[in-house]
């Protein structure tokens, strides 16, 4: 199935496409890649963060805003990354300060058994195998105290936790960014039913 795709702006063709493409292809395969991986297709790879801040700032990304790591990652991300993603993309293995709820891969404790895909230069749904280790999600909410915009701990979640919970698994569609590719629309206030905000 091919969804034709309106022209964006010079801006976007200048910092991101490496070739003009008219038109997305969904019926796959997909490609697939780490999230490591895309970061590293832009020499933008790193845990440090004061070495992250220093690349985004030589290539002239406002970084002000961005209070640590995890801000920085997925700024760099948002930024070099997901606009590239034209034709449709899985992204997998994200670090596990961006996923306080996923569970880890069984080959390396630092990434999460977590998803995303794109196309048409957005994210259109996100995945991922919950925790169901109350131990394990609690020490994720401490980790995650010291962060920014931290995932705030919950002791019943962990409490709930700690009386069983079967391997489980969840998957996310944004129908309206959906609607927004077959549509070629560049904003969600363009498609959404109802307005998100009243007329003055």
């Amino acid at each position: 199935m091919n969804v034709e795709l309106a022209r964006h702006g010079d801006v976007a063709d200048h910092l991101y496409a490496t070739r003009a493409i008219d038109e997305v292809e969904l019926g796959g395969p997909w490609e697939r890649m780490r999230f490591v991986e895309a970061l590293e297709r832009h020499e933008l790879w790193t845990r440090d963060a004061d070495e992250l801040r220093a690349w985004l700032t030589e290539r002239g990304v406002d970084t002000e805003a961005d209070k640590d790591w995890m801000q920085l990652v997925d700024h760099a991300f948002s930024h070099y990354v997901e606009p590239g993603l034209v034709q449709p993309t899985i992204v997998h293995d994200y670090p596990v300060e961006l996923s306080p709820f996923a569970r880890p891969t069984d080959d390396d404790p630092s990434m999460t058994e977590r998803f995303e895909y794109f196309a048409g230069g957005m994210e259109l749904g996100n995945a991922f195998t919950e925790i169901n280790d109350a131990v394990m999600q609690a020490e994720r909410f401490a980790q995650q105290a010291g962060q920014v915009e931290g995932e705030r701990g919950d002791p019943d979640y962990v409490e709930a936790l700690s009386y069983g919970m079967p391997p489980t698994g969840g998957i996310g569609l944004g129908i309206d960014r959906l609607v927004m590719l077959f549509t070629g629309r560049e904003t969600i206030r363009d498609v959404v039913l109802f307005p998100a905000l009243r007329p003055r």
